[in-house]
């Protein structure tokens, strides 16, 4: 299935497994007929250390289920005491409810009312990543009640897909990523005197990320899940618009501040929503996460219905890779490069990779 190869290729980039991940549970959309997708990191011992979740609500269920019912409610339900005897399961691919086979005791359950029905989800599938044995991590794929079950036919293409996972994730940490795109974006709103006032749902979950490089249960059991947590150069921009705008005292700098960690880049600016006056107004701070130009790169060419050896040869050319490395990168001759070079530059009407690289990018 070309969906399937689309997702097989993506984890083959060689991304670093933050980029990777957000962008594989978006595109599984178009292969599952999931509700929410998220995606748990484990270490050796198969105790969480990481997790990423894209709805906005996962976010606020997080603490709340590392507090009550990590390695405990969960999989007492299923069976299983811990995620560690779960992951050890020989069974690729389970359903909390296929597992439990009594849907009164899913439903009455705690995990079930405070967690997976507060985000949404009517079943879990949970498919398990795991590498020689080894549990590395697991994508739990939520369905509403309107497709309450994955296929078998799905089932069939995540387990094809695990082991592409565990290559993505094995991805050398030092992997160079040069220069940053915008993706998605949230708003926030502040009162003059920097006090929160509105989140966006997508603001929300932006947030959580620029502000937790890692969310695993040692770092979010004392978190308060009932807010969201803004860092003070955040709250610090009302004070550098009104400088700026007011002409009082010296200006600081233009009203923007950017952070990076694994999850990407995050840029905050923040613009009046009203006339600002010594005590009143509304403040709007727009956030951005800006993903490696090397995926924004990847989603434009996959995009163009390019054929799968000429998609990754102009993948390849416009990340400003020599025609040797595309060469020992794909296992084929230096000659097969230059002829897919050739009808890559003719068909975008292109002279070199650097400009190949601005055109696919609108630049």
């Amino acid at each position: 299935m070309l969906r399937g190869r689309e997702l097989e290729q993506l984890c083959c980039l060689g991304l670093p497994a933050e980029t990777l991940v957000p962008e594989l549970l978006s595109r599984l959309h178009l292969d599952v007929s999931s509700h929410w997708n998220v995606f748990f990191w484990f270490d050796a011992k198969g105790e969480i250390v990481n997790a990423y979740g894209e709805s906005p609500l996962f976010y606020e269920a997080l603490p709340h289920y590392f507090a009550e019912f990590y390695q405990r409610g969960e999989y007492e339900l299923m069976g299983r005491g811990t995620h560690a005897m779960f992951m050890r399961d020989p069974a690729l691919i389970e359903d909390l409810r296929g597992v439990v086979r009594d849907d009164r005791k899913v439903a009455r359950s705690g995990f079930y009312q405070e967690i997976l029905h507060r985000v949404g989800f009517h079943n879990a599938t949970y498919l398990k990543v795991r590498e020689g044995g080894r549990p590395l991590a697991m994508v739990l794929l939520g369905t509403d009640e309107a497709k309450p079950d994955i296929d078998a036919a799905e089932r069939e293409r995540l387990a094809r897909l695990a082991p592409f996972i565990a290559h993505g994730l094995g991805a050398p940490k030092s992997f160079a990523l040069h220069g940053f795109e915008d993706d998605d974006c949230g708003v926030l709103v502040f009162d003059r005197a920097g006090a929160l006032q509105h989140v966006s749902p997508s603001a929300r979950r932006l947030l959580f990320l620029a502000t937790h490089p890692q969310a695993g249960p040692r770092q979010l059991k004392r978190s308060d899940h009932t807010r969201a947590e803004v860092p003070e150069p955040v709250r610090r921009l009302c004070t550098d618009l009104g400088s700026a705008l007011e002409g009082n005292g010296e200006p600081r700098g233009a009203p923007t501040y950017l952070t990076e960690n694994r999850w990407g880049r995050f840029a905050f600016r923040a613009y009046p929503l009203e006339p600002l006056r010594r005590d009143e107004g509304l403040i709007g701070v727009t956030v951005h996460r800006q993903i490696p130009t090397a995926l924004a790169l990847w989603r434009q060419i996959r995009a163009l219905g390019l054929p799968a050896r000429q998609a990754e040869v102009c993948f390849h050319l416009a990340s400003g890779r020599a025609y040797a490395e595309i060469a020992r990168l794909m296992d084929v001759s230096i000659n097969t490069v230059t002829w897919h070079v050739r009808e890559i530059y003719a068909r975008f009407d292109v002279h070199g990779a650097g400009e190949l690289a601005r055109k696919l990018l609108g630049r």
